[in-house]
């Protein structure tokens, strides 16, 4: 069923009365009766574009109440007598007119990326349109390397986890040698996770994917990883001259597919509850963990 949207647009995950906004997100939220189960959008190293909004609008109208944080935000106000840096559009809506997008995801710090998506979650409690107990994390690029992270670091809080085309989660992320790799903190991982990657994606070798599948089969943690063989890093970027139809296409109905399967229902004892038989393995059945490869 296609929703459409009851609102779209950019939001303060911080509850105040100031004017100044402290964490920036866009917000997408369709009709109808929620609550809703919950995506929050992590966007790739060229921020929080026009694509990655598009994105989330898409989400919202296959019936999610979604949050795309921009993560390389800085508070912002229009306040007047607000100092320039603090009046960028850029500041908010995630432009990038200098091209400064390669130095801002190096600037970008986990300790960083975690608060913001503990603030997103944080913000889902309190959302009435919104099921906190019903929700996932998505992200593409250094969106996903930092979702990977934030699901080990919020447990059982995050239901599923999707990730495009995340680079550097089992191998040192060049731009900060000195962060640890976030495969190390899979102890904390409790939701099931799904992988895509693009086999011509120069930054993440064969190696990086075998990494991940085998610390997660490992560990006996449900997952399945999706390697499109002619697809490079950003084949979901509509924007991007990496883009590739087919591979997109497949990307986005095996996305839609396993949030209805681990998010349709509300957890019975907790989150984490029952995925449908033939969706991706139970915890400890590591021989149903899967890495495929597909043509796009």
């Amino acid at each position: 069923m296609t929703h459409r949207l009851r609102r779209s647009g950019m939001i303060d995950m911080e509850s105040n009365v100031t004017l100044v906004q402290q964490f920036p997100a866009h917000e997408a939220v369709p009709e109808g009766g929620g609550p809703f189960p919950a995506v929050v959008v992590l966007h790739d190293a060229r921020g929080l574009t026009v694509s990655a909004r598009g994105y989330a609008n898409r989400l919202a109208r296959e019936g999610y109440y979604v949050l795309a944080p921009n993560l390389f935000a800085h508070p912002f106000s229009v306040a007047a007598g607000a100092p320039a840096w603090m009046s960028s559009p850029a500041a908010i809506d995630g432009g990038d007119p200098a091209g400064e997008s390669e130095a801002r995801a190096a600037n970008l710090a986990h300790t960083r990326s975690n608060e913001i998506i503990a603030r997103a979650f944080g913000h889902l409690a309190l959302e009435a349109e919104a099921d906190p107990d019903r929700a996932a994390l998505l992200g593409f690029g250094i969106g996903g390397r930092a979702a990977f992270r934030g699901a080990c670091e919020l447990g059982e809080r995050v239901r599923a986890l999707v990730v495009y085309a995340g680079a550097a989660i089992a191998s040192p992320y060049s731009p900060r040698p000195v962060e640890t790799m976030p495969i190390l903190e899979f102890e904390g991982l409790r939701a099931p996770s799904l992988f895509f990657y693009g086999e011509q994606d120069g930054a993440i070798p064969p190696a990086e994917r075998a990494a991940v599948d085998r610390v997660l089969s490992a560990a006996g943690l449900p997952h399945e990883i999706v390697a499109f063989r002619e697809a490079a890093g950003a084949f979901y970027d509509e924007e991007s001259e990496d883009h590739r139809i087919a591979a997109s296409r497949a990307a986005w109905e095996k996305t839609i597919a396993f949030l209805e399967s681990t998010l349709s229902a509300r957890p019975a004892g907790g989150p984490g509850g029952v995925i449908p038989p033939g969706r991706l393995p139970s915890r400890g059945d590591r021989s149903r963990s899967r890495s495929t490869a597909r043509r796009s």
